[in-house]
């Protein structure tokens, strides 16, 4: 299955991501670096949380955040 990385800069998650991708998983890379992984829960206009492997949620404020990456996977 052929796939495609997706990167969003911190600017555009709100637009990017609304409300229409809930479970969607993803990499969040902070400013300083730090990656988390895990699967998106909610995005609003000024927090992005997501619920890691081991089930524990992770809030991250929008201006920590300098992009957030994903697979979008082929439709075929």
């Amino acid at each position: 299955m052929s796939k495609r990385l997706i990167r969003i800069a911190s600017k555009n998650i709100l637009t990017e991501l609304g409300t229409t991708s809930e479970g969607l998983e993803l990499n969040a890379i902070s400013r300083s670096g730090n990656t988390c992984f895990g699967k998106l829960i909610s995005v609003t206009s000024d927090f992005l949380t997501i619920l890691d492997t081991r089930q524990h949620k992770h809030k991250f404020a929008l201006s920590d955040i300098f992009e957030v990456v994903y697979d979008e996977k082929s439709k075929f």
